[in-house]
């Protein structure tokens, strides 16, 4: 399957392939780290869940990454409030991609292979905030 043509604005595009879909995403910054939700609500991840879906995130790819927004299933290197501000210097270091239409990043273990192992997941991970995510532009 290839992605859908021709499309509306409220069908999903649907990918073949992981690398298709992931080829379809923009870079992303934080500007505000402090506005991270490290224990989002079943409703917050739906609605992450549905932005996925509707990028043509392929399902099983889509539910793990869901299941990893929550702190819980975070590297040990961010998974709690004193291990995020112990390594508060790194997190500006993630290469993140943004998930459309939504305060909210993918941090990929592809992108993020420079980092220690202890601050990257080898699939990812998905990081909610309240505000503070930007697309990066060409320029940037």
């Amino acid at each position: 399957m290839s992605c859908l043509t021709n499309i509306k604005a409220n069908e999903v595009i649907s990918y073949a392939t992981f690398e298709q879909w992931y080829n379809t995403l923009q870079p992303a910054k934080v500007t505000n780290w402090s506005s991270l939700i490290p224990s989002p609500g079943r409703w917050l991840q739906s609605a992450i869940k549905q932005a996925l879906t509707k990028s043509g995130c392929p399902a099983c790819t889509c539910q793990n990454l869901v299941l990893k927004s929550h702190e819980n299933l975070w590297p040990v290197g961010i998974w709690t409030p004193n291990s995020r501000k112990n390594n508060e210097s790194n997190l500006s270091n993630y290469s993140l991609k943004r998930i459309p239409e939504q305060q909210a990043v993918i941090v990929f273990g592809s992108d993020n292979k420079t980092l220690s192992e202890d601050m990257v997941d080898h699939i990812g991970h998905i990081m909610i905030f309240v505000n503070g995510v930007e697309t990066v532009t060409d320029s940037e």
